[in-house]
């Protein structure tokens, strides 16, 4: 086992991309990837609302998260560079751990 981040505050909910060449985690309320061996580290969001919980698409190519912007915790999804940002549901509760389809 190795350590592959040294934050201070809170590193968790990793998620392999489907080659297995990346890792999106929560760091600190924002979503993160890095690579496998631990370099490469891009903050993926950048919003004062808390995020966690990223699953990559089956393609690698997007990712989908849960976002506490607003008022409710919600599911959206974004490319997996963090560009083009959308939610998908608006709804008055939590909304969490969406994970995506093979199919």
């Amino acid at each position: 086992m190795r350590r592959l981040t040294d934050n201070i505050g809170y590193d968790g909910d990793p998620s392999w991309s489907p080659d297995g060449t990346r890792i999106a985690f929560t760091s600190n309320g924002e979503i993160h990837a890095m690579n496998a061996d631990g370099s490469g580290i891009t903050r993926l969001t950048v919003d004062p609302a808390s995020e966690c919980c990223a699953s990559w698409s089956p393609d690698g190519s997007r990712l989908v998260f849960v976002s506490g912007r607003g008022r409710n915790f919600n599911i959206w999804v974004m490319n997996s560079d963090g560009s083009q940002e959308e939610m998908l549901n608006r709804t008055l509760v939590y909304d969490g751990d969406p994970s995506w389809s093979r199919q």
